[in-house]
């Protein structure tokens, strides 16, 4: 699945039955971080504070331990 959207990413894999634990922060900031990739990909002028983008780094990478450690690829 080609898709940028954490929101409609997240909604598949429950559609699918998957349980998968997300973290409250990629829940409530998942149309930010969504509009980050692709905004970002287009706008060149687009701007994030770099506070913000090194605490959706920390979580993400921590999200990805998890899961890795859970049996996810």
């Amino acid at each position: 699945m080609y898709k940028h959207s954490l929101n409609e990413l997240i909604k598949y894999a429950q559609s699918l039955g998957v349980n998968v634990i997300i973290p409250k922060y990629i829940l409530d900031k998942r149309l930010l971080i969504t509009s980050w990739e692709a905004d970002g990909r287009y706008d060149v002028h687009m701007t994030v504070k770099i506070t913000q983008l090194e605490k959706a780094f920390l979580e993400i990478e921590a999200w990805c331990d998890d899961l890795s450690k859970n049996g996810y690829k």
